[in-house]
């Protein structure tokens, strides 16, 4: 993968989230501060790739990768509508506009395309969008994995 200045970025199964990528990541592209987002997105690049016995895990765990990856700037694959545009304060809310829209049609029983492969990645990114640009809890629990970020239980 490359990032916007043509740098290869990760190998394998994650990327490593160095400081100085940390410290790349644009201002108002999270709303949550750099000591939560860098460990959760370090936390996701050490599992994303190695095989666990839960799929939807590993699932879930790609759509924590792949929307930190954009929220930092470090792809422009959105990771939601899957457009090619980099994160800004623009892009970042057109994609959670999607997002949030999405669960509406969910909860009417109906079940979008992109929701569907791989199984938990839709989770992923809805969960990694309500904590980093809308405030919520993200629930560390749910992965059911060895080490927390941020010393979260």
């Amino acid at each position: 993968m490359l990032d916007r200045h043509g740098v290869a970025r990760c190998d394998g199964g994650g990327m490593d989230v160095t400081d100085a990528l940390v410290a790349a990541v644009p201002e108002f592209n999270v709303r949550v501060s750099m000591g939560e987002f860098a460990p959760m997105w370090r936390f996701a690049e050490r599992w994303h790739g190695v095989w666990m016995p839960n799929p939807r895990t590993v699932g879930t765990i790609g759509g924590i990768v792949d929307t930190c990856r954009w929220m930092a700037g470090v792809t422009d694959a959105a990771p939601a509508t899957g457009r090619r545009v980099w994160a800004t304060w623009e892009t970042i809310t057109d994609e959670v506009a999607y997002v949030e829209d999405t669960i509406t049609q969910v909860e009417q029983g109906r079940t979008p395309a992109w929701t569907l492969r791989p199984a938990g990645r839709a989770d992923g990114v809805i969960l990694t969008f309500a904590w980093a640009w809308l405030g919520a809890d993200l629930p560390v629990h749910y992965f059911d994995l060895p080490g927390t970020p941020a010393g979260r239980a």
